[in-house]
């Protein structure tokens, strides 16, 4: 999720809290242990770093209760002065459960969280919002205001149930959505391995990604239209080149790992640029298409340079605000070579 959700949901469970300490340190507090996690985005400079580190060991159950005791060891001293009762132990649980409450939010969304580091590298997923949902954060700064001003730790309270209960319904919405559209493609003689995953405005929008062998489809699902589904094709990345790629550059091997909905296609009239994208970061919301990626309507998108000869000349990766290729920029740069360090979970 975006950062202030993740504040705001810091300040929302302290304000839940029946004996919260009354001291200016309470809110700060809640809100630097509930963003914590995210520090992990100053670990690394390349696009590797990125794609492994982020969402990584500090969003992980392991990791979680390490980052949790340093915040204690940072908070236990000012809370402890301003409540009784607050000692190291309860500083360090309510960091943890905080911790783990950005660890949920991070984990409804398609991105994936590698909530078993350092034991495996498995990313947990279960797509519920868009990385960035109104309708999950409007309600939480309402409810900070409503605690702030009237005292009303009752809207607290449902901020922090809303936290879960909406994401969970968004997530039922899409198992049903899946169901139906995977009977009205079987009844069409199609395969019938259908996605819903969220799009920006969840849920009223949503994606269908279509498995159909050889591609994926893609068509945007709108709540409550029954209108005849307009749907893209895209190529799967092919086999042979991306094992190719794979043994000249270790960000391909990397970003095949990461990718769920891997595509495939030429950029260049040549043919010497070749893209590879993520369904999973590509909108189909108009508004939010003509600003994403540069108009692509894409993050995450991996391009290779290739010689006559068919070998890799350069890459090029445009992830997020906070990712970056190689060398630090967004330029193209040569292969890096195929080194495999660490064995990686698919």
């Amino acid at each position: 999720m975006d950062p202030i959700t993740h504040v705001a949901s810091g300040a929302v469970a302290m304000y839940a809290l029946r004996e919260r300490p009354r001291t200016a340190w309470a809110l700060p507090f809640g809100m630097v242990a509930a963003a914590s996690p995210d520090v992990d985005i100053f670990f690394g400079s390349t696009a590797i770093d990125y794609l492994t580190i982020h969402r990584g060991i500090t969003h992980s159950f392991a990791g979680g209760a390490l980052l949790a005791l340093l915040l204690a060891l940072l908070f236990a001293l000012p809370l402890r002065r301003a409540a009784q009762g607050w000692g190291f132990i309860k500083v360090w649980g309510v960091s943890y459960a905080l911790v783990i409450l950005h660890i949920w939010l991070d984990a409804i969304t398609t991105y994936g969280t590698q909530i078993l580091q350092p034991f495996s590298d498995w990313r947990a997923a279960l797509p519920g919002v868009y990385i960035i949902d109104p309708l999950l954060t409007l309600p939480l700064l309402a409810a900070i205001a409503g605690a702030a001003i009237w005292g009303r730790r009752g809207l607290a309270v449902a901020a922090v149930l809303w936290m879960f209960a909406y994401p969970l319904a968004n997530v039922g919405t899409a198992k049903a959505l899946e169901g139906v559209w995977s009977q009205r493609l079987a009844s069409e003689g199609r395969p019938a391995v259908v996605h819903v995953i969220p799009d920006g405005f969840t849920p009223y929008y949503w994606k269908l990604v279509h498995d159909a062998g050889d591609s994926w489809r893609m068509a945007r699902l709108t709540l409550f239209d029954d209108a005849p589904l307009a749907f893209e094709t895209y190529a799967k990345a092919n086999p042979g080149l991306w094992n190719r790629l794979e043994e000249q550059d270790e960000l391909f091997r990397v970003y095949g790992w990461f990718a769920m909905f891997l595509t495939q296609e030429t950029a260049s009239p040549d043919g010497s640029l070749v893209a590879f994208r993520d369904l999973r970061f590509t909108t189909l919301v108009p508004f939010l298409r003509e600003r994403l990626g540069r108009g692509t309507g894409t993050a995450f998108l991996l391009l290779a340079r290739l010689g006559t000869d068919g070998r890799l000349e350069g890459v090029r990766f445009r992830g997020g605000s906070s990712s970056r290729d190689a060398k630090g920029g967004d330029g193209f740069r040569p292969p890096a070579g195929g080194v495999s360090p660490l064995p990686r979970v698919k």
